[in-house]
């Protein structure tokens, strides 16, 4: 069974910040769809004050991280990160997907 916990809240409200914060305490690093994300919250932690791992794009983890001991990461923007995940694992678009708040 899956650990993996959701931060559900709507836009503008703190989920990202949320995530900043957890990716300094733990020093999991987080997973962006783009580079413009990646800057984004990178600059958003230096705004916070805090220290984190830098965050790393999907193409930055095809390239560099695919197989490497990673135990465990964070996801910005999920479903845009999962989709494209899976788009680039399937060759195909996932046009619908059903997800369980366990919150």
């Amino acid at each position: 069974m899956s650990n993996t916990r959701l931060i559900i809240k709507d836009r503008g409200k703190g989920k990202s910040t949320h995530l900043v914060y957890t990716s300094a305490a733990t020093g999991y690093p987080i997973i962006v769809h783009t580079s413009a994300r990646k800057e984004y919250l990178y600059n958003m932690a230096d705004n916070l004050g805090v220290y984190m791992p830098e965050p790393i794009t999907l193409n930055e983890w095809e390239k560099f991280y695919r197989g490497k001991e990673i135990e465990n990461i964070l996801l910005d923007d999920a479903e845009d990160v999962i989709s494209e995940a899976l788009n680039r694992y399937f060759g195909t678009n996932v046009i619908t997907a059903t997800i369980t708040d366990k919150l």
